[in-house]
Order: C-alpha cells, then structure tokens, then sequence
C-alpha cells in the first residue's frame, strides 16, 4: 500500500511539472505569434473576414433555394419560373426529358455565371442581353408608331450596382412616356357614341405606359447609391412629366428625387420627341456628374419645357458643356432650371441659348425667374440670343399689359421690352437676403459677352470675399460676380473681340489685378519684408471659384517635410515596439539647411520608457536632413489602472523640430501607439492552457482516488 501511495504521488507531481512547461511553452508561442503579427500586419489578411466569407448558415435557419442558390440577382429576375424548373431538375435527365423540348440544363457554376454576367452586362453597350443588332434609330414618330411598341421595365443588378431599364418582352426598342391619357373611356361612352374604340384603345394604352413610368420611379427609389443603365433602343417621348405642368407642385418626372450614384449612360436615350420633362431630376441630391446629357439632340420645331430641370441638385462637379444643345432646339421655359443647383467646383457653360418663341405668348419667352437662383459654381453664357415673331394681336393681349410702353411696335421698343422681361431681370439669379436696394451678392460667377447680363451684374458682387491677411491683419475684398468673355491675347477686357471660352484665365486675370494691388498698398501700410511673399491657403483648381479664398503674407511655405513609418502601432502589454523610423527631407537639389529635432519631446518620451536613437547622416541622400528611429517598451505608472479599466490605453506623441540655418521651418508629426492585454493571434498558447490544466485535474483526481482506496485482503 505505501508503494501504491508513493506511485500517485510520483505521478501528481510529474503531471504538474508537465502543466508547468506547458504554461511556459503557450506563453513563449504567443509571445512569438503576437511579434510575428505585428511586423506583418499589413500582409496578413484579415482572419475574421476570411472566416465569414465561407461560414455556414446559423443553425435554423432558412436553406436557400436550389433554383436560385449561385445565381446573381439580374439573373433570378430575368426567367425566375423557367430556372427554378431547371434547377429542381435532377442530376441526370431520362430520356423522356431529353426529348422534351422545355428540358433545361441546371444552372451553370458560379465561375460560369461570372463570365456570363460580365458578357451581359456591358456599360458601354446599351444592345446589351439583346442578341441581334439594334434596329436604326426612328427618323419620326408619330402616336400611331408609338401604340406599336413596347413599354419599358427596369430591374437590378445589385452585383453591379446596376438599375437596367429596358423594353419589356424581350423587344430591341421601347419608349417611356407620361403622356395625359385624357378621360377615362368607358364603355356606355362608346355606347352612347361619345366615344369610339379608338379612343378607349388610346386611353387604356397610355394609361398601362404612366402605370410603367410610376413603376420605374418606384423601383429606382428603392436602389440608392446605384447607377443607371439603359438597354436597346429607348425614346423619351412627348411628356415625360406626372401632374399639371408648370403649375401643379407635384409635378415631377420618375427620375424626380432620385438617390442614384449616377446617371450612367442616359445620353445613349433619344430624346428628339419629348416635348417636356419638367422637373426631370429636381433634388437629385447624390448625383455629381450631368454631362452625359450633353448628349442629348432635342428636336426643333418641340418646343422643350426645361422647368426646373436641375433644380436643388447641390452635388454636381465638374465641367458641364451644354453649349450645344442650343443648336438643336429653342428652350421656351426655364424657370427655376439651376436653381439652388451645383458646387463651388461646378463649371457649367450654357452659351449659345435661344430664347425663341413663334407666334405664342410673350411668358413663353421670358420666364427665367429664378432660374439660377442660388446656383453655385460658374456659369458661362455667351451667345445668348433673343428672336421673338410676334403680331399685333399677341402684342394687344400680353405686351400692353406687362409694360405700359407705347413703342412695342418698333425694333427698339421689342428690344425694350424683351430685356426688361428677361435678361435685365434680377430675378434670373433670384432674391437673397443680403441683397439691398443698390447691391446684389450672387452665389455664383458670370462669365458672358451678353451686354444685358453684364449690365445686370455690373452691381453685383460674388458671395466670398477675398481676404489677404499679414499677421494678425486682415483686409478684404469684394470683387464682381460677372466678367466680360470679349478680351484680347493679354485677357485685357476688348469689346470688339469675340467670346473667348477660357473661362479661368479672363477671372483670373482680373482677380490677380485686384490682388496684387491691395498687397501693394498693405506691403505700405505695414511694413511688410519684402522676402515675404503672398500665397493661397488653400490649393487653385480649375474653376475661378477657387479663385475667391484667404491669402498669406508670409515666409515661402517649408519645402521640408518629416515622415514616421509606421505613424500607428499596437502591441500588448510588455511587448516591445517595433522601431518607429523619423525621417526629415528637403525638396531642394542645393543649399540645404541643417534640421535638429527638439528635445523636449525626446524627454517626455523617456518618462514612458521609450528612447530616440538619432541616426548618423547618410552621404548617399544628401535630401534627408535628419533621422532617427523610436523603440522600447512602455513602462508607465498609469498604464495598469488603464488596462485594468478600459483594457487599453493610447500613447500619443508629437515629433518636432525645425531648421537651424537659413530660414526658420518647423515641421512636426503625431504617433500613436496603443498598448493593449488582448492577444487575438493564434490559439496554441488557448489550447496549451487548457491541456495543462486538464493535466492538473488528472493528476488531483488521481491522489486521491489512490490514496483513499482500502486494501481488501482474501
């Protein structure tokens, strides 16, 4: 018996000594795994995102569909009955099912599948999913061609972030309309001989055409942050607009409020037969880019309702030509088009616009109220043309009681009236609230050879000030809002000359005039060095907007940069930082500074147990200035109440220094370091843990089942 005893306890004690080690050997293995990860953190891949991309579906959960598991969401939208019947086929078809001509294959893998949405959906290809060539665009199209074709759908494709609006039943063209399909036709209408056929026929078909228009709009609405697509041969045609148009508030467009990231390629649309799409993308706030529309070939003799088209689209950027539209038709309402539309890196040019009307009403002509109200960016408008056939009974019902002029017979009373209807009307850039009596501040800048619109904004000034400002002094400018394009080869203003289209230059020329004078007059005022130069602070881009910022008086900006690599580094308690490597570089080719870092920095940084290790000058890059390189491991008083409440605390350390010859640049940069008990690498070190203290437990169960069995004797 006591041999026995002596045995369990030789082996207690082995299977504890082995727990030991293996603590030891799981602390050694993290130590090395966490170290392994930090110096290549950013060549590992993320493990949490790895896993979720295979994992398997929760427990309970719904099995996804044979019929649509593997295929992409354009795909269960085109034939959704006719995949689900294939995929539920089994592996292998009888032979009856071979011969029967519905058989279909199972779905294709998902590489397949890939490769065939790739083939199918092509941004540069409208005729995409259509197989054979489109048909020729339409020459004319009348209501009885129009009653002929196909509406138009739209579905998605989320893998590409697509809305694809297409002719319905597979057709190579079809139309959207919101054509007013007039009163209902019924049939005691026909009865009764007040209606015929033909015209129940005409109401029920452009009736299904606003019911498939409402639906376009719903469906896009319930895509934001996708882009547009549209496939075939598609027409806008007549209206395009929902409600009482321009009167009715509500009326809109089905692009009306649209959360897309993009129009996509809505310039391959025809639009030579619509006549109106008020409010085509009003508050379209997410959408930065209209060009495609530029595109776009409106037809003549349609006089086209552009009714706040544009207006509240506060995101648009870029550079905008709709210069050439103008050619092809003659706008007869704008109010409110821009209006409350655009940034400051918006350039829209608008030149070339015919304000044209025969034989209508004088409104026709002249309403463009507010039609940049509140626009923001640059708005160029040369060639602008007014052309108005009038006679004598238009003149009697509309002029006379718009003007009390007693010469509209005449060329000059026309002109007369026509400028004071239109161009010379503050109300085309709208009302602000900082306007007075003798003084406008426009939001946005003009550059135009119209004498009318100069002279309209000839008192107007841009809604930013320019201020130039020298140490703790501060003047401002207040330039004008409009320019005259007509300029000579030095952009000096030439009234003889034609239009130029070099927008940034003819603003900046007048603006590098102001400037340069007022920094003259305050070198003057206060003394200024003159090794001191005027700078932006801000960066000059391509619009004159960004013409109209703060100005420096100052020392040239430093040509000397410093760079931490890593700038942020985690690591866990008691592990030592991987070296931060601090280097300073000058931009220069000769005459370089000498750079020291601070010291007080270098201090602090000693308070918490890491060191800066300068490093000697490198003869090979005479650009770098200075370097150094930052290690250690953190030792702070405060670093375990932080641990132990939050689980992490980080560090946060500005490196500072400056030039010590020639002029004086300081530069600095911020570090972080964050210090943190979590290990998440590995699960050997979890793993050994356990095994050693199951090791324990065996050994412990085994004392004492040893030493409290009773010796039984025969």
């Amino acid at each position: 018996m006591f041999i026995k005893r002596v045995t369990a306890v030789a082996l207690a004690a082995f299977l504890l000594f082995s727990s030991v080690i293996l603590q030891q050997v799981a602390a050694a293995d993290t130590a090395s795994l966490t170290a392994a990860s930090a110096a290549d953190s950013t060549l590992q891949p993320d493990v949490a995102e790895a896993s979720n991309s295979t994992a398997l579906p929760a427990e309970g959960a719904a099995k996804p569909d044979r019929a649509t598991a593997g295929l992409t969401p354009l795909e269960k939208k085109l034939e959704p009955a006719t995949v689900k019947e294939a995929a539920n086929k089994p592996e292998v078809a009888s032979n009856e099912e071979k011969k029967n001509d519905h058989y279909l294959p199972r779905p294709l893998p998902e590489k397949a599948l890939q490769q065939q949405r790739s083939a199918q959906i092509n941004l540069n290809t409208p005729q995409a999913l259509t197989g054979d060539a489109l048909p020729p665009w339409r020459d004319k199209l009348e209501e009885a061609d129009v009653m002929k074709m196909q509406g138009c759908e739209a579905i998605a494709d989320d893998a590409a972030k697509l809305v694809i609006i297409r002719p319905k039943n597979g057709a190579k063209e079809g139309f959207i309309t919101c054509l007013d399909p007039g009163k209902e036709v019924k049939d005691d209408d026909i009865a009764h001989g007040n209606a015929t056929k033909a015209d129940k026929d005409y109401y029920e078909f452009f009736s299904a055409r606003n019911a498939e228009a409402e639906a376009i709009e719903k469906f896009i609405a319930e895509h934001p942050g996708y882009t547009l697509h549209f496939e075939g041969r598609i027409y806008f045609y007549k209206e395009l607009t929902r409600g009482k148009v321009p009167r009715d508030i509500q009326a809109h467009s089905f692009l009306k409020n649209n959360q897309l990231a993009s129009l996509g390629n809505i310039g391959d649309v025809n639009v030579r037969f619509m006549t109106s799409a008020y409010a085509l993308l009003k508050n379209a706030t997410e959408i930065k880019d209209i060009k495609e529309l530029s595109k776009w070939k409106f037809q003549t003799n349609h006089n086209t309702d552009f009714g706040s088209y544009f207006q509240g689209m506060e995101s648009l950027t870029g550079y905008t030509d709709f210069s050439k539209w103008q050619s092809n038709f003659n706008i007869v309402y704008m109010e409110s088009m821009f209006q409350n539309a655009g940034t400051d890196d918006f350039v829209l040019n608008f030149s070339n616009l015919n304000l044209y009307y025969k034989g209508g009403s004088l409104y026709s002509i002249t309403n463009l109220q507010n039609t940049f109200a509140g626009f923001r960016g640059v708005l160029v408008a040369n060639n602008w043309k007014v052309d108005f056939e009038y006679t004598k009974r238009n003149i009697t019902r509309h002029v006379n009681a718009l003007i009390a002029s007693k010469n509209t017979k005449t060329e000059k009373g026309r002109t007369k009236l026509i400028n004071k209807l239109s161009l010379k009307d503050p109300n085309l850039f709208g009302q602000t609230e900082e306007q007075t009596k003798n003084d406008y501040i426009l939001k946005n800048l003009v550059v135009t050879d119209n004498p009318d619109l100069l002279e309209l904004g000839a008192k107007a000034k841009y809604y930013k000030e320019i201020t130039i400002t020298y140490k703790d002094k501060t003047e401002t400018l207040q330039l004008p809002a409009c320019y005259d394009s007509r300029v000579n080869e030095n952009f000096e203003t030439d009234t003889s000359k034609p239009a130029s289209g070099d927008y940034m230059k003819i603003v900046k020329h007048q603006v590098d005039k102001a400037i340069q004078a007022k920094e003259q007059e305050m070198r003057q005022k206060y003394n200024i060095p003159a090794d001191m130069q005027l700078f932006p602070t801000q960066k000059i881009t391509f619009t004159p907007t960004s013409l109209f910022q703060n100005y420096k008086i100052d020392y040239p900006p430093a040509d000397v940069q410093m760079e931490a690599q890593p700038p942020e580094q985690t690591v866990y308690e008691g592990q030592e930082i991987n070296q931060i490597k601090i280097t300073v570089t000058s931009q220069k080719e000769e005459n370089l500074p000498t750079f020291a870092f601070d010291q007080a920095w270098q201090t602090e940084l000693a308070k918490i147990g890491l060191k800066f290790t300068p490093a000697a000058p490198d003869p090979n890059n005479r650009k770098v200035l200075a370097a150094g390189t930052i290690s250690g491991i953190i030792k702070d008083n405060s670093l375990q109440q932080e641990l132990d409440s939050k689980g992490a605390k980080t560090y946060q350390i500005t490196v500072t220094g400056k030039t010590t010859s020639g002029k004086e640049f300081k530069c600095e940069q911020t570090l972080k370091i964050t210090v943190t008990r979590q290990i998440a690498v590995g699960n050997k070190p979890e793993t050994s843990g356990k095994l050693s203290l199951y090791l324990v437990a065996v050994g412990l169960l085994s004392l004492l089942l040893f030493s409290g069995r009773k010796t039984v004797r025969n």
